[in-house]
């Protein structure tokens, strides 16, 4: 499993709307941990959750409370509809014996052979929606670009992962090489060009 970062939680006394508003109006957030056989009702200070929300990075959450460690995801973020400020958290606790489901940021290695004939890549897949054991998940998942040539792309079907079930669509693509304007320009010049001369030679 990839290194949890620790977050300090605290078990709530009170639940119930009064007592959740309270807490909000403390800085504190609402959150619960379930899977692990129970819901058990924490919160959290709003400024040590922020760096695992507000950031596109996958983590591996361990929540500490009450000489108590257990490691989470979090699955879901409730947000208010005009502020965006969070609202409640549920952390997902992580068993070693069972699988989960996550989406894991992707990662382009190496620069591409059309890239360096003066193409552009474009990366249209940020994260890779996978289901594995939490001994196999990571920061982000590595996509090689080296053999990429002009006009073409990587398709989510070319990706493999050891103990990794890819849960992504794979006729997804997920980076290309666009060709740019500039090119394709040169490239239709030159084939009229041709043509020309394939014209000149015929009426000779």
């Amino acid at each position: 499993m990839i290194q949890s970062e620790v977050l300090e939680v605290t078990k709530r006394a009170e639940t119930g709307k009064k007592a959740t508003k309270k807490l909000r109006k403390e800085e504190k957030i609402p959150c619960n941990m379930y899977g692990g056989g129970s819901n058990i009702e924490l919160y959290c200070n709003y400024s040590d959750v922020r760096k695992f929300i507000y950031t596109p990075s996958f983590h591996v959450v361990k929540l500490k409370f009450e000489e108590e460690e257990h490691e989470t995801i979090i699955r879901e973020v409730q947000f208010h509809p005009v502020t965006d400020r969070i609202l409640h958290i549920d952390f997902l606790e992580l068993l070693d014996d069972k699988k989960v489901t996550v989406e894991i940021p992707l990662k382009t290695v190496g620069r591409s052979k059309g890239e360096k004939e003066g193409g552009k890549v474009n990366m249209k897949l940020r994260k890779l929606k996978i289901k594995a054991y939490p001994k196999y998940l990571a920061t982000h998942f590595d996509v090689n670009i080296e053999h990429l040539g002009l006009g073409k792309s990587i398709k989510v079907a070319e990706l493999e992962y050891e103990n990794v079930e890819i849960l992504t669509l794979s006729t997804v693509a997920i980076v290309s090489v666009e060709v740019p304007r500039a090119l394709k320009g040169a490239a239709k010049g030159e084939e009229a060009a041709e043509g020309e001369k394939e014209t000149e030679a015929a009426t000779v």
